[in-house]
């Protein structure tokens, strides 16, 4: 296998890795019963990493996405407001 193809399938694996795997995100009880958000969830690897290039743009990258990830994970407000948008990937657990 070439470089071009190593390459190719690494960005591929990474890809579909970033789609499958899960991440926890808090639950927010101050959220009306039945809405997203109000009890914990999961989003994909992908989306989560998205919010966290948006926390990081606001207060650094001293705390990598793997440790939000480590620390529980984004509450669902917090999400919103990195993202800029609802989690698309968003799953009640």
């Amino acid at each position: 296998m070439n470089k071009k193809n190593i390459g190719s399938s690494f960005g591929s694996w990474l890809e579909e890795e970033g789609m499958l795997r899960r991440v926890v995100v808090q639950g927010d009880y101050s959220i009306p019963k039945g809405q997203p958000g109000r009890e914990p969830g999961t989003i994909t690897w992908a989306e989560h990493y998205q919010a966290w290039q948006g926390y990081a743009k606001k207060y650094g990258k001293e705390q990598t996405a793997e440790r939000i990830e480590d620390r529980g994970g984004f509450g669902y407000r917090e999400l919103v407001m990195d993202l800029g948008r609802e989690p698309l990937s968003w799953e009640p657990r």
